[in-house]
């Protein structure tokens, strides 16, 4: 260590292995099917505020029926119906953003592994639909920074509702509510506690790591999508190992 120049030229922490906070290790990998059903049970928003304005009025001047409606702005057509008698009050100033829900951000774990950090991070200016990509921009890693991971059909599905539910934004977050709270794991928690074994962001970007594997990726393929700057950790975890991944 340099002191004058706060350099550090070797990881004193480089094999070192941190137990969770409750002791117990996080190896936990989803199938493809158990991830499905893992986001479609976190509540969606049904309320006033998870309508635009333009989507308000776009509903009340439509005569499309309210289940292709509900589909289109990915609420239920129950909302759809209150919205056309008039039963929700709603101003052009009102506020979308204080309902916001878990699902696109949970979806971007599974589906791209992005880490607690650049899930917050995320932006809409940085999903790129006909390309089928998303850019990472804010990575804790320079090797992280500016990565394209592919857009897989299920993402791309709840990132569209997400984006019509919103108001279509050109820019700004994709995930409204704070991913650093441990709020947003006890939600989750909440959702799957009947039926569901819970996963954790970082078990979800071990899933992430294991479709891919099972997709034939590569190591040095898998090493890019996750934004590690070296093939020694490199997510050897999924379901051909079972040792544990430090980032």
């Amino acid at each position: 260590m340099r002191p004058n120049l706060r350099i550090v030229t070797s990881d004193p922490t480089r094999e070192l292995q941190m137990p969770a906070n409750d002791g117990r290790v996080r190896e936990r990998v989803a199938t493809a099917e158990e991830a499905a059903k893992l986001i479609e049970a976190l509540p969606a928003v049904d309320s006033a505020g998870s309508l635009s304005w333009e989507a308000v009025v776009e509903i009340r001047a439509s005569g499309q029926s309210a289940v292709a409606l509900a589909r289109r702005f990915g609420v239920s057509d129950a909302l759809v119906g209150k919205v056309r008698r008039g039963e929700l009050y709603k101003t052009p100033e009102g506020r979308r953003w204080r309902e916001a829900g878990d699902r696109a951000g949970w979806a971007l774990t599974f589906y791209t592994g992005l880490r607690r950090g650049e899930i917050g991070r995320a932006q809409w200016q940085h999903v790129f639909w006909d390309a089928d990509e998303i850019m990472v921009a804010g990575s804790k890693s320079d090797a992280g920074e500016g990565r394209r991971v592919p857009m897989v059909g299920p993402l791309k599905r709840i990132l569209r509702e997400e984006w019509m539910r919103v108001g279509r934004p050109a820019t700004g977050p994709i995930v409204m509510r704070s991913v650093a709270s441990g709020k947003w794991q006890a939600r989750a928690d909440k959702a799957w506690e009947a039926a569901l074994a819970r996963v954790t962001l970082h078990e979800a970007r071990h899933t992430y790591a294991s479709f891919l594997m099972a997709a034939g990726y590569n190591l040095k393929q898998i090493q890019e999508y996750l934004g590690h700057a070296d093939l020694e950790c490199g997510h050897r975890c999924g379901h051909t190992c079972q040792r544990r991944c430090r980032s």
